[in-house]
């Protein structure tokens, strides 16, 4: 995914992954987190950006602190 030429940001989106998955309003099950932990480091060890959803101030804190550049506070 990281190797796509043209490709600047990658977004990570839980409550639209979790209702494709079949998960609706499951945003924060452990299957979803599962899914959305294992790109994480393959993103963040490149030079395309890791974007995300942080529902709280507290949330986005530690979002950046593990690498995650763009941030959507609310929700997605």
């Amino acid at each position: 995914m990281v190797s796509t030429a043209g490709l600047d940001l990658v977004f990570i989106g839980p409550g639209d992954l979790a209702t494709s998955m079949g998960l609706r309003g499951m945003a924060e099950c452990d299957e979803v987190v599962t899914v959305i932990k294992a790109p994480e480091e393959p993103i963040r060890s490149s030079p395309v950006i890791l974007g995300g959803v942080a529902k709280t101030p507290a949330q986005a804190k530690m979002m950046i602190a593990s690498g995650y550049r763009v941030l959507a506070l609310g929700f997605d």
